[in-house]
């Protein structure tokens, strides 16, 4: 064989992949983030507030993330398996919107944009009418295309449980105020 078609062989291979992956880290790849929950307390010089139900969450990549507002839901197991099945057995998938509190100085303020990166930490009150005494599955954040942006499982355990020690479980969808 001629060198010249081996090189140039080579450089359409090369300019094929380039091509590839630009256009999957452009169209396909999304922006992803990883968030926990804790319940913590503001320390501002001699003062102490709280307690607050903190949801952080930071931007991994690979562009800006614009996050809208804060969910817990109540997801079932038999939803990988479908809506049929899962109705089957009585067991749909709920979801509840979280209003956060604007008025808190302390508290990154909604909608928000973050670079790479960046973080948000959002906090909410730590009482018997939080959005954590209806025991949610997940709790996460929204981004301008709808998708969940969800804390992680281990720390949204560890807070629970945290928090089911000073107050008491609510029925999901009972009549009384959530914040």
């Amino acid at each position: 064989m001629d060198k010249a078609i081996i090189v140039s062989s080579i450089s359409v291979a090369v300019s094929f992949f380039a091509l590839g992956w630009n256009f999957y880290r452009d169209v396909v790849l999304k922006s992803r983030a990883a968030g926990s929950i804790s319940i913590s307390n503001v320390h501002h010089g001699e003062q102490i507030h709280g307690p607050f139900i903190t949801i952080t969450l930071v931007n991994l990549g690979p562009g800006k993330l614009h996050l809208e507002s804060i969910y817990i839901a109540k997801l079932s197991w038999w939803r990988f398996l479908g809506r049929r099945i899962s109705k089957v057995f009585k067991s749909e998938s709920q979801y509840a919107h979280v209003m956060w509190d604007h008025t808190n100085p302390y508290s990154s303020k909604l909608p928000i944009i973050l670079d790479v990166g960046e973080n948000a930490s959002f906090l909410l009150n730590s009482d018997q009418e939080s959005f954590l005494s209806v025991n949610p599955t997940h709790v996460g954040v929204t981004d301008s295309f709808g998708r969940f942006h969800w804390v992680s499982s281990r720390s949204l355990q560890a807070t629970k449980s945290e928090y089911f020690q000073k107050h008491s479980e609510k029925p999901w969808g009972s009549e009384s105020e959530i914040s």
